[in-house]
């Protein structure tokens, strides 16, 4: 009876010990990153302040963004835009415009899942509607070389490639380079 007990004890307090190191990993962070680096194009567009054009540092920002699970979609008859505010609206990354500089690095901290666009954009702060405040510089579609701007409007000249879904669990750090091009500003703000 006593080599049963023994014998059960040593088997419970090695299941025990298994569990307590192998059960739960709490030295993963509660988050995932997602960083990488943005190429722009015709970056001599984005201007410096005091030149009145229409994306000079006195009229808007460069904001990074990220687009929760299915906001960035098909919205219906063809239309292929935000149908909703960026998952990092509150906080988006801001970008700081260095003289010529066309390359700028990125990261981001997102809960774990899946979400339907990164973008670049040029957010502006003049008098326009709101559904184009931001003209969308570029957004990740697995293609780190060439330009979408994600958008598909009907009968107009935007017709880009969809953005492409990002999932990410706990703990993940997933680098996404990708292009933008600040001569779409130009299209969008006329």
């Amino acid at each position: 009876m006593k080599a049963k007990i023994t014998f059960l004890s040593i088997v419970m307090g090695t299941a025990l010990a298994i569990f307590a190191f192998t059960g739960c990993d709490d030295s993963k962070p509660d988050t995932a990153t997602i960083h990488g680096t943005i190429t722009f194009r015709n970056v001599d567009v984005w201007k410096a302040s005091g030149t009145g054009t229409k994306a000079d540092v006195d009229s808007g920002e460069v904001q990074v963004t990220i687009f929760g699970d299915g906001i960035w979609a098909d919205q219906g008859g063809g239309y292929v835009v935000p149908g909703g505010a960026p998952f990092n609206a509150q906080n988006p990354l801001i970008l700081t415009r260095v003289a010529s500089d066309s390359t700028y690095e990125y990261s981001l901290e997102v809960d774990p899942g899946t979400y339907s666009a990164l973008a670049v954009g040029f957010r502006t702060n003049r008098n326009v509607s709101a559904d184009m405040k931001t003209a969308t510089l570029g957004v990740y579609w697995n293609m780190p070389n060439q330009v979408s701007h994600g958008i598909t409007i009907p009968m107009s000249p935007f017709n880009y490639p969809a953005p492409v879904a990002i999932t990410v669990a706990k703990g993940d750090d997933v680098a996404l380079n990708f292009v933008a091009d600040f001569g779409f500003v130009n299209m969008w703000f006329q």
